[in-house]
């Protein structure tokens, strides 16, 4: 089961919690954590090729991933991995939450086509409030990789 599910699950059925916004922005939170530790070394790899002061150094992901663990050991791997966090769980927090709100304010669809509709224009809602929040970590995150 993913992070966000497992734990939205948990917290739903506590008595204080229930299925609010706050659940899901929480759920949301812990489920930036677990994603920023999976896609950060993936990350400082593809930065590194990418970056203008890496060129030329690094002749494919794996030399890159090799002369990185040589060079600075798996820590290199997890360099800007406090900026990912900040950055996954600020944009996972406001994507959930808002998409629960959103939820809230339309009306219950009466097939699954029309359910179908509700999740696609509450995530699409989200995920753009999501992103207006998140531009700024994603900078700083790539500054530090």
């Amino acid at each position: 089961m993913p992070t966000y599910e497992m734990t939205r699950s948990r917290l739903a059925g506590l008595p204080s919690w229930g299925d609010s916004a706050m659940t899901a922005l929480v759920a949301g939170i812990a489920s930036g954590y677990t994603e920023a530790l999976t896609v950060t070394p993936f990350q400082v790899i593809k930065v590194r090729l990418q970056a203008k002061e890496h060129l030329g150094r690094y002749t494919t992901p794996t030399d890159c991933l090799r002369q990185t663990l040589r060079g600075e050991g798996v820590r290199g791997l997890l360099v800007g991995l406090g900026p990912t966090c900040w950055r996954n769980c600020v944009w996972n927090a406001v994507y959930f939450g808002t998409m629960h709100r959103v939820k809230q304010f339309i009306p219950q669809a009466e097939s699954k086509f029309g359910s179908l509709c509700i999740t696609l224009v509450a995530g699409f809602l989200g995920a753009v409030f999501a992103t207006c929040f998140n531009a700024p970590f994603d900078v700083v995150k790539s500054r530090f990789q």
